[in-house]
């Protein structure tokens, strides 16, 4: 027995001590990568290596090998640990016949504290088998934007203008953009390379470009680069009109998932020189080069994201890194509906807030619990309250809002902005059943001065009921669990009984519960099995109230 104490005892010390190393966990995981590999082109063209094929070995002081993340990705100016656009690690790589040669790829590991690191190789292409026959000579094109940032996610079309020429090819550059440049066949002055993109038509894309595009309009702040002016031609009509904004925010909104007449990025050869720089629609502008321009190192291209004029759109989806800012409240009142009851909740914003000449956000709320039956502008907004057409429910359970002064200066505040309807299905409590939503759209609020400001919903204190009240079982019928809501005046012990017919009780359970709104759930597993009607007691000291359950 002895021995065995000690043995726990030198166990709980070994214990502690790996907790104490670990408490913080500060320290980088270490890997070692496969350096030098070699690899060849398979028959199909492509190659794929996996996170398998590329690490030698990986370790941390606190975080077991099994749990270490391992993510790769080839080198291409962003940094960061690599992740998917659906927040995944990268496990693999593709290459093709546009990659012979010396590749630098990226091996990284993060452990579960967050703390990464990363080896960098070097891997060799190679096409032993003439897997590539036709494809010998790289095309040295690249894509950046105004600002010099690169474009990945380019499909370059070498395009012949001879019908007895080789068909069009086309070569996608997903990841690693402006390095060796797409690869093609030896061609001759009739072939023209042609970039594009069109994905994520929202990336970038928010309701302060409308009040730029608005401002220039207006011609109270031109927008000053030929490309942005291109970016703001949302409709691809050659002129910049209010039919751009309406065309983004409908983007915005959810009502488009893309552009219905542009694509998501435009392109125009480096070389071109804009005669007009002040109206780029005045000439038509070249979207290709051709291929002995690009051997003649002509062949760059500039790229500007359609719909964004203030430039924050990533180019490069790895780069994308979440903002910190303080938050603006706006404020509205919280409220305890019962089923069937409708309100109008105006928002406002805080005194000294910033004046908005614009904001947008993205509403989550739970679609069994209530209905948005209208949204309103309201006189804080400068346009009269009718003005609504500037929300979309593009799904159950969110409404997108996007919104800026026409006038394009700052409105007053004092007056609410906004004028929510809100239709309660269930007993429900306002703050407890709606909130922004960020993944798709930011709570931002734009001021006259240009400034962005993120958005924050915030409550104001419902008035004490008074008194306790107990709410009707919802959802009633039912085929799964039931909830019974109760207002609470103070914390206090709340019994529920539930009968069938006979007077039989299959479910009873009392819990202490604190003051406020509850929802008490009758579980589903207390109703398997049973079918008809039920009777249900609830009680709060000598506050009873009964009802019935069809299941």
């Amino acid at each position: 027995m002895k021995k065995i104490a000690t043995l726990l005892l030198l166990c709980q010390l070994a214990i502690g001590s790996i907790s104490a190393q670990c408490s913080p966990d500060t320290e980088a995981p270490v890997v070692v990568a496969v350096n030098g590999l070699s690899a060849n082109i398979q028959q199909n063209g492509t190659l794929v290596l996996w996170t398998t094929d590329l690490v030698q070995s990986v370790k941390d002081n606190c975080t077991s090998q099994n749990d270490l993340i391992v993510s790769i990705r080839e080198c291409g100016g962003c940094t960061g640990f690599p992740l998917s656009p659906d927040g995944t690690p990268v496990t693999n790589i593709a290459f093709n016949c546009n990659s012979l040669g010396t590749r630098l790829v990226e091996v990284w590991v993060r452990d579960l504290a967050g703390n990464t690191t990363a080896d960098t190789i070097t891997i060799n292409i190679q096409d032993i088998l003439s897997r590539c026959v036709d494809v010998a000579l790289s095309i040295l094109s690249c894509a950046r934007t105004a600002s010099d940032m690169p474009v990945n996610e380019v499909s370059w079309a070498v395009n012949g203008g001879n019908p007895a020429l080789p068909s069009p090819n086309i070569f996608d550059d997903p990841i690693e953009p402006c390095l060796d440049g797409p690869t093609g066949f030896v061609f001759g002055d009739n072939y023209l390379i042609i970039p594009s993109r069109d994905n994520d038509h929202l990336n970038g894309v928010s309701t302060f470009d409308l009040v730029l595009i608005n401002k220039h309009i207006l011609g109270l702040q031109p927008l000053n680069s030929p490309y942005t002016l291109l970016a703001a031609d949302a409709n691809n009509s050659r002129s910049i009109t209010t039919f751009d904004i309406v065309e983004l925010r409908k983007l915005i909104l959810g009502i488009y998932s893309e552009l219905p007449n542009h694509t998501s990025w435009g392109f125009i050869p480096k070389s071109f020189v804009f005669p007009n720089p002040n109206n780029p629609f005045q000439t038509a502008t070249p979207k290709s080069v051709k291929y002995n321009q690009a051997l003649a190192g002509g062949g760059d291209f500039v790229g500007y994201k359609v719909g964004d004029v203030n430039g924050n759109a990533s180019s490069c989806n790895y780069l994308v890194t979440p903002e910190t800012r303080s938050a603006v409240p706006i404020l509205t009142d919280d409220r305890l509906l019962q089923a069937g009851e409708t309100v109008r909740l105006a928002w406002r914003l805080p005194a000294g807030a910033p004046l908005p000449a614009g904001l947008q956000f993205s509403l989550y709320f739970d679609p069994e619990e209530l209905d948005i039956a209208g949204l309103a502008l309201g006189p804080g907004s400068g346009q009269p309250a009718s003005a609504n057409g500037f929300y979309a429910q593009p799904e159950p359970g969110i409404l997108n809002f996007s919104w800026n002064a026409e006038s394009g200066a700052a409105v007053a505040t004092g007056d609410a902005l906004i004028y929510l309807d809100v239709r309660a299905r269930q007993a429900v409590q306002l703050s407890k059943a709606i909130r922004f939503d960020q993944s798709r759209l930011r709570a931002e609020l734009y001021t006259g001065g240009g400034e962005t400001q993120a958005l924050s919903l915030a409550f104001l204190p419902a008035p004490a009921s008074g008194e306790t009240q107990i709410f009707p079982a919802t959802p009633n019928p039912s085929t799964g669990s039931v909830f019974i809501p109760v207002q609470l005046v103070q914390p206090a012990a709340v019994r529920i009984a539930v009968y069938d017919l006979s007077g039989r009780p299959v479910y009873v359970a009392e819990n202490e519960q604190a003051a406020g709104f509850q929802r008490l759930e009758i579980p589903a597993a207390a109703l398997a099995g049973l079918r008809g009607m039920l009777v249900y007691r609830v009680q709060v000291g000598q506050v009873i109230s009964c009802g019935k359950i069809a299941i």
